[in-house]
């Protein structure tokens, strides 16, 4: 998780793309404090995710308001459910745990 946080701004921008794909703050604030504890992340880290999962939740309503409800998200889940399962059945060893979250996720 520290690869994809190094930085204030990139750790900015997985909170804000995680809650926008998620649709809830509260679930990458706990994602994030669960990872912490787990010392999968520091805190300094994970303070940029945090402070934006608020802008990933702004985010969230202006792609409901530019797209409409024309969006169909049963056929994103479906896609997120064969790409988990796809690592799940062929990645490596190491990959195996991505393609269970990814199904977990959907």
């Amino acid at each position: 998780m520290t690869a994809y946080t190094r930085s204030p701004y990139s750790g900015a921008l997985w909170g804000a793309i995680s809650t926008l794909t998620l649709q809830s703050s509260s679930a990458v604030t706990v994602a994030t404090v669960s990872f912490v504890r787990a010392d999968l992340m520091t805190f300094s880290h994970s303070l940029g995710v945090i402070f934006s999962a608020n802008i990933g939740t702004t985010l969230t309503v202006w792609s409901v308001l530019l797209l409409g409800f024309k969006l169909k998200q049963g056929a994103i889940v479906l896609t997120i459910i064969l790409c988990g399962a796809l690592l799940r059945l062929f990645a490596k060893p190491q990959k195996t745990a991505i393609g269970l979250s990814l199904r977990g996720l959907a």
